[in-house]
């Protein structure tokens, strides 16, 4: 559905040039849900401004849609190609002025539709976003999801294929953004919507992606199925996000407080580190009656990605040392990552 090759966005201020974004090249399926995230000033708004050529790549770069190349297309081109592109912003991007229904219509009024037409699609797409009830209702008057549910229904209007999604749940709080994606979801299943989202938040990419590029300084920096990119990551910034997102990174905090910690002689502090089917097998149950040694689990952390379980455990090794050395070995032949952060 969307194909970008050696995309870069340049942009001269003053004696200063910036590259917002850097050769990237990208190919996203039909009814897909592609993540883009990557910490603020990756480049990730950028590149997803330049899908529908609301900026411009730089000269050499491609972006084709449907097969088709549309980096060459003339302005009024360009118009009638963004009606089948539908677009949400952080900040909903509504008219004040305007009622709920009056928002939807908005993009339907210059398609040669007759009114009732559009009236009647408009309360169609309020009923998909379960907003029926608030047709009448101004901005002012609804929640922060609810603005958000007006402007999906708004960016549906003119029935896209592809809808892009620029920090859309950003400004939400954690329930409202649980609904939003499952509304997301809702829409690319019932309508085979391409969806583009482009997040800093590891949770929506968790939530409903399948396929994620991790940016960094205008480049993709890593790329795939978002299992096996949070599962085994390769690049540092990948990491990064999966350390600030779970409580497993506590633990190198951890192992720098030793009076905290208070480990005995021989003991170990660890944390192992499973994905996949492995995660359901009572390891730590096996170990302790094999090898005779005891775990004291201070946390863990478990999550699903496209159904299947990512996660670990940490704690505190205590036992005879062989003993504890062969049950680590053990665990490691099981395909589990283990960290020895501390030695007592």
């Amino acid at each position: 559905m969307i194909k970008l090759s050696h995309i870069s966005k340049t942009y001269h201020r003053g004696q200063d040039v910036i590259k917002a974004v850097d050769d990237v090249s990208l190919e996203i399926r039909d009814g897909e849900i592609y993540g883009v995230i990557g910490f603020s000033g990756a480049g990730k708004s950028t590149l997803v401004r330049c899908i529908n050529l609301l900026e411009r790549p730089d000269k050499g770069g491609r972006v084709e849609i449907d097969g088709e190349d549309i980096t060459s297309y003339p302005d009024r081109r360009l118009r009638e190609l963004r009606s089948g592109i539908g677009m949400i912003f952080q900040h909903f991007s509504l008219m004040p002025s305007r009622n709920a229904l009056e928002n939807v219509l908005y993009p339907l009024r210059w398609r040669g539709i007759p009114k009732t037409k559009q009236i009647a699609r408009a309360r169609e797409l309020l009923k998909l976003v379960e907003l029926s009830d608030r047709a009448d209702n101004y901005p002012s008057e609804l929640s922060g999801g609810q603005k958000q549910r007006v402007a999906i229904a708004r960016a549906l209007a003119n029935e896209p294929k592809v809808l892009l999604c620029d920090e859309a749940t950003s400004a939400l709080d954690p329930t409202t953004t649980g609904e939003i994606l499952t509304l997301l979801k809702k829409l690319n299943s019932e309508l085979g919507l391409t969806i583009v989202v482009i997040t800093h938040q590891l949770n929506v990419v968790k939530d409903i992606c399948s396929k994620v590029a991790v940016m960094e300084h205008g480049r993709v920096v890593e790329e795939g199925d978002v299992f096996k990119v949070f599962s085994n990551p390769v690049n540092e910034v990948t990491r990064r996000f999966i350390s600030a997102a779970t409580s497993l990174s506590k633990a190198e905090q951890m192992a720098k407080m030793p009076q905290v910690l208070r480990l005995h002689p021989g003991e170990k502090f660890v944390r192992l580190t499973y994905t996949g089917p492995g995660v359901s097998e009572p390891l730590i149950s096996a170990v302790s009656n094999k090898f005779m040694i005891t775990m004291n689990i201070l946390f863990a952390d478990v999550d699903l990605l496209e159904g299947a379980p990512i996660g670990g455990t940490v704690g505190i090794l205590s036992g005879q040392p062989q003993n504890i050395d062969a049950a680590l070995d053990y665990i490691r032949h099981k395909n589990v990552k283990v960290e020895v952060l501390a030695n007592g």
